[in-house]
């Protein structure tokens, strides 16, 4: 019995056209998932949020809770895109649009440069300026996110 259950006798082989067709669907289900439009209020956040995780590090003043703020602020980001994605039936689903993916690499990258010179400058005008960067560029990452996504 273990043996037939092993090599899986009992269940049928699909045809290559069967198989094919399947995985067809399986694709188009999971780009119908990446294209659904986030809610705007999502994209607020996210842009919002990339701009303050770059000025986080001015928070910490050698103070344990002030350390933290990195991570909180990363965590609130990561937390509420992980709930719209279980609502929408994708937590992990990353829109297929290359343009928002472009911009969006973009802004992570702008948000971690503004950390390190706040790390390195203090409250600085180059921090401040990279953090506006940062918002500006996550807020046309989410708009071709939603342009996308129509």
């Amino acid at each position: 019995m273990v043996s037939i259950m092993a090599t899986n006798e009992l269940a049928p082989r699909p045809s290559p056209a069967e198989a094919r067709t399947a995985l067809e669907g399986a694709a188009g289900a999971r780009r119908a998932v990446q294209d659904l439009p986030w809610p705007a209020w999502l994209l607020v956040v996210n842009a919002l949020g990339l701009g303050l995780l770059g000025l986080s590090p001015l928070a910490a003043s050698g103070d344990a809770p002030g350390a933290l703020a990195p991570f909180l602020v990363g965590g609130a980001i990561a937390a509420a895109n992980v709930l719209v994605g279980m609502r929408l039936g994708a937590p992990w689903a990353v829109p297929s649009s290359r343009g928002f993916r472009v911009a969006f690499a973009v802004a992570w990258t702008l948000s971690l440069g503004t950390m390190l010179l706040a790390l390195a400058l203090g409250p600085a005008w180059p921090v401040f300026a990279g953090a506006a960067a940062t918002t500006l560029v996550a807020a046309v990452a989410m708009g071709l996110q939603r342009r996308g996504a129509r």
